[in-house]
């Protein structure tokens, strides 16, 4: 048993320094800053769309979830409409 767990550790160790074993690359796209917008540093978006020059944002914890109308322009609220206490909001 002992002599089986050596020869598997070592070529194993044989792989790895050899590059055997090398990780695959994932797949990535270049991303590039277009714009900046002011936002509320307490909320935590779970969920974003831009439509019709305006913000839908979800965010909150369990208990506490709502989703918000936000203004692009200054990040400040316009509409708040909180979600039951027994559901938690995700995206």
């Amino acid at each position: 048993m002992i002599r089986c767990i050596t020869t598997i550790l070592a070529t194993l160790a044989l792989l790895l320094t050899c590059g055997g074993l090398a990780a695959a690359k994932a797949p990535s796209s270049p991303a590039r800053i277009v714009a900046e917008y002011p936002h509320d540093n307490a909320s935590s978006t779970q969920g974003l769309l831009y439509n019709q020059g305006k913000f839908y944002e979800t965010s909150g914890g369990y208990g506490e979830s709502f989703l918000a109308i936000v203004d692009p322009a200054t990040g400040r609220r316009q509409k708040t409409q909180p979600i039951g206490k027994a559901y938690l909001q995700k995206g």
